[in-house]
C-alpha cells in the first residue's frame, strides 16, 4: 500500500511540475516577486543583504529557463512513477516465488575407497581363532 501511495505522489508531483513549467514557458507575463513587470521595469532581488537588478528581458529569460527546468524535473518524476507503477502492476499478476528448499543431507558418496591390506595381528595373538582343545572339528560346509 505504501508503494502505491508513493507512486501516486510521484505521478501527481511530476504532473504538476510539467504543467507548471509549460505554463511558465508559454506565458508572456513576466513577474518579479509576484508582481507583473512591463518592458522598461527593473526587478530588484535582495539576498543576504546584497541587491541584484534584472531588466525586463533578463527576468523574462529567467522565467522561461526555470519553466524548462520544471518540465525536465517533472518529466523525470513522471517517468520514474510510470515505470515503478508498471513494474508493480506486472508483478501482481505473477505468483509469489517459491523459496528454495533448505539443503538436505549430502548425497550418498558412493563406494568407499579400497581400505588396503588387513592389519597384522598383535604379537602373541593367534593368527586365526583356535578351537578349544578336545573340541570336535568344525563341520565342513556342504554345498
Amino acid at each position: 500500500m505504501k508503494k502505491i501511495l508513493g507512486i501516486v505522489i510521484l505521478l501527481a508531483l511530476g504532473g504538476f511540475m510539467v504543467l507548471g513549467g509549460i505554463g511558465q514557458t508559454t506565458t508572456d507575463e513576466v513577474t518579479c516577486g509576484g508582481e507583473v513587470m512591463v518592458p522598461g521595469d527593473i526587478c530588484q532581488e535582495i539576498r543576504n543583504g546584497s541587491t541584484t537588478e534584472y531588466t525586463y528581458e533578463q527576468q523574462k529569460e529567467s522565467d522561461r529557463s526555470s519553466g524548462w527546468v520544471l518540465v525536465g524535473i517533472g518529466g523525470v518524476l513522471l517517468a520514474i512513477g510510470l515505470a515503478t507503477g508498471a513494474a508493480t502492476v506486472l508483478r501482481r499478476g505473477r505468483p509469489a516465488p517459491v523459496p528454495a528448499p533448505p539443503p538436505g543431507p549430502a548425497p550418498y558418496p558412493g563406494p568407499a575407497p579400497y581400505p588396503g591390506p588387513a592389519p597384522y595381528p598383535h604379537r602373541g595373538a593367534a593368527p586365526h581363532p583356535q578351537p578349544h582343545p578336545g573340541a570336535a572339528p568344525a563341520p565342513y560346509p556342504h554345498r
